[in-house]
């Protein structure tokens, strides 16, 4: 597979603009309007801005023999304070979702699914931390004021101290965090508040599930139940999918295997705030698709990008402009839907047709 190319920071690209793949071809990513409620494909100028889309056109428009016989899906999930509820709602729609896969792809059962978080800060390391904090401020007042000389980490480690010692089993319960333990890596053990607090141990042994999973829906209610105690300064959700699908970034690596040459790739990003101008993921939305394409060898007609957003017309969340407007490049092959919405069943209904009609139309390479 052609590793991704993640340029961070990355170079602005201008709307329009062409840029090279890791195979040499060209992409086109362009600025179009919403695929907010199952807005159809189109080629045509956008009335308002009047540029294009990125128009992917069937994969099987060469007249090779098309389609697929592997999905890779990719869960985004924000773990912010914010998000609990959702990740509820994501997780109880989730076996309603994969039934109508399964009967809709027909020979299309070999799958990967692999679960993310948006957190650059990684879980908070309670083994190490609760000794320290022991018979300190943290543990006889509740707060890291007045500042103890005789304990130096009280006041960076107290509210890791109060995170940990809530959690099941108590404080220094769950073991330390594993090398792999990074955002973009897949998620095997969920830690925090709201989250698993155990370990996955999916079929595979590795950090995401595969087809030889035996018990799935248990599998993904572990790994997608990511938590609520975030600690970076804002959420990354494109930043960590680059990295999770790029095998030459630690998190890349460490997901050997999830993304596959002859599988389409299915990406879901739940997230109640937008991947932020100021702190968030570098460059441009269509700087990432450009990189999304070349981790798909240059075809973009292999790729379904779906968005579980927030909206402040309905009070729930944030407006997600930059995210929104990456899911839209892709046209026909994104959706959009509501993060507000009390069940996501509808919305997984509604893009297993898309889904479908992508794996018919995938030409694998060679």
């Amino acid at each position: 597979m052609n590793r991704l190319l993640l340029s961070w920071p990355l170079m602005a690209a201008c709307a329009g603009e062409e840029r090279e793949d890791t195979n040499g071809q060209a992409s086109l990513s362009t600025l179009g309007g919403s695929n907010s409620d199952s807005a159809p494909d189109t080629d045509s100028p956008d009335d308002d801005t009047g540029e294009l889309k990125l128009d992917v056109g069937p994969a099987g428009s060469g007249g090779q023999a098309g389609g697929c016989g592997k999905v890779d899906f990719l869960f985004v999930i924000d773990n912010s304070f914010s998000m609990a509820e959702y990740q509820n709602r994501l997780v109880t729609s989730f076996p309603g979702f994969v039934d109508a896969i399964r009967t809709a792809l027909g020979q299309a059962q070999d799958y990967n699914i692999m679960v993310i978080d948006t957190d650059p800060a990684g879980p908070v390391d309670c083994a190490s931390i609760c000794p320290v904090a022991v018979g300190s401020n943290c543990v006889t007042n509740n707060t890291c004021t007045p500042y103890n000389p005789d304990i130096p980490l009280c006041t960076t480690t107290c509210l890791d101290f109060l995170e940990c010692s809530s959690l099941p089993g108590g404080c220094g319960a769950p073991p330390p965090p594993e090398t792999c333990d990074i955002m973009g890596a897949g998620i095997n053990f969920p830690r925090g508040s709201d989250a698993t607090n155990a370990a996955c141990s999916f079929t595979s042994g590795l950090r995401y599930i595969d087809s030889t999973e035996t018990d799935l829906d248990s599998a993904f209610d572990c790994a997608a139940r990511v938590g609520t105690n975030a600690r970076g300064s804002a959420e990354l959700p494109i930043g960590s999918m680059l990295s999770a699908l790029d095998e030459a970034t630690p998190a890349g690596a460490c997901n050997g295997g999830f993304l596959r040459d002859d599988a389409i790739l299915v990406i879901t990003v739940i997230s109640d705030e937008d991947d932020a101008a100021a702190n968030g993921t570098p460059g441009l939305a269509p700087d990432w698709v450009a990189d999304l394409v070349a981790a798909k060898n240059g075809d973009p007609s292999a790729v379904v990008v779906l968005g579980l957003l927030g909206n402040e017309d309905e009070d729930c969340g944030e407006d997600s402009p930059r995210l929104r407007e990456f899911v839209d490049l892709w046209g026909g092959q994104g959706r959009i839907g509501s993060i507000c919405s009390p069940s996501y069943v509808p919305f997984f209904e509604e893009v297993v047709g898309l889904i479908d009609d992508t794996c018919d139309d995938f030409v694998p390479p060679g």
